[in-house]
């Protein structure tokens, strides 16, 4: 069984702060992490990809909380010379009692990303186009499953403890690299997951 666990502590690795060439510590100089919009502007003025930041309005919609930043955000050069973006959202409890969450991890190639690990769930796979790309969305397992018992099938999991696994290789569209995108999901409907992903924009 495979538990998604972020492993950031919040937002607490300023970019500034890392080591950035001179032309990307610039543009991080000023980098504030007191408004979500200031988070995406400079992690996508860092990025040598193109970022992706998802609409406030299909963020709520999916029972998500908008924080500013992110509950969770921050850039890590999992690469050499390469940032990989994270953002995670959890459930809005106050307004929509939801306890989903969601993390956004974004870089040039899935290999500048960590290591998710293998769930040993019964496999499900399904699929759906946005950003000129082919998703694939994998179950992980059941949030609720005992420790040391095997997650049961996706029809046998409320989709209220669904985990799943949603990848994609975005195509440049800017003369930038690719961006390869993973979206680690819990407790999120496939139409919710769907419109957050297709809400998703480049950030100018």
């Amino acid at each position: 069984m495979r538990r998604i666990v972020s492993v950031l502590a919040g937002a607490t690795l300023v970019a500034g702060s890392l080591g950035l060439s001179a032309g990307a510590a610039g543009a991080t100089e000023d980098y504030d992490f007191a408004k979500q919009r200031d988070f995406w502007k400079g992690a996508a003025e860092a990025a040598t990809m193109t970022v992706f930041a998802p609409s406030r309005k299909d963020i709520e919609r999916a029972g998500l909380e908008v924080g500013e930043p992110p509950n969770m955000s921050s850039l890590e050069m999992l690469c050499a010379g390469e940032w990989t973006v994270i953002a995670s959202f959890d459930g809005d409890e106050v307004r929509s009692e939801s306890d989903a969450s969601l993390t956004l991890t974004q870089a040039p190639s899935s290999e500048c990303m960590d290591d998710p690990g293998a769930g040993d769930a019964p496999p499900s796979r399904w699929s759906f186009k946005a950003l000129g790309a082919t998703w694939r969305a994998d179950y992980q397992g059941c949030r609720n499953t005992d420790e040391g018992q095997p997650d049961p099938g996706v029809a046998d999991c409320a989709v209220v403890d669904r985990l799943y696994l949603i990848s994609a290789q975005i195509p440049s569209a800017s003369g930038s690299q690719d961006t390869a995108v993973r979206v680690e999901t819990v407790g999120m409907t496939r139409p919710q997951i769907r419109g957050l992903v297709r809400s998703m924009e480049a950030v100018r």
